[in-house]
């Protein structure tokens, strides 16, 4: 499914320079172990990674992914909303702790950096790191990509 479809069966219109930034992101992800979607607030970061997780899933069909939100719980259960609100193409679990984490069978699982403090972690497919600037060369993150022996990092902010 192109870009402007995957938005447009969601009622939702793909503009131009989402649909730039997320072909550069694809290619980036591809040629890359890290790359990074910078955009102002309110640009559709959100939606346009969901997009692209489901992309990258879609290609790599046995792949899992991690996702960290930004250090609070609203922000962690906001990006878990618009999961729910426009249904992508794979399964998804709320991390809150190291019991849910390791009964999780969804290939997304999405949490705080800090619920997975004391876990045994999984490997991990590519690992979607939100508000990357504030947090992204923590003892926590760093330790979560060390053990995780992650293969590809799409980091925005």
């Amino acid at each position: 499914m192109t870009t402007k479809n995957w938005f447009e069966s969601r009622g939702l219109k793909a503009l131009d320079y989402q649909q730039k930034a997320i072909a550069d992101v694809q290619q980036s992800l591809i040629d890359r172990e890290v790359t990074v979607l910078a955009a102002c607030p309110s640009a559709g970061k959100t939606l346009m990674t969901i997009y692209m997780i489901e992309e990258y899933l879609r290609v790599n069909p046995n792949s899992n992914v991690l996702v960290l939100a930004h250090g609070t719980t609203i922000l962690r259960t906001q990006f878990h909303d618009v999961l729910e609100k426009y249904k992508p193409n794979f399964t998804y679990s709320l991390i809150e702790g190291c019991k849910d984490y390791n009964k999780s069978t969804a290939t997304v699982n999405i949490c705080l950096p800090q619920s997975l403090f004391k876990c045994q972690l999984n490997k991990t497919d590519l690992l979607v790191v939100d508000e990357v600037y504030q947090f992204y060369f923590s003892k926590i993150v760093k330790k979560i990509i060390k053990y995780t022996k992650v293969k590809k990092q799409l980091l925005f902010n």
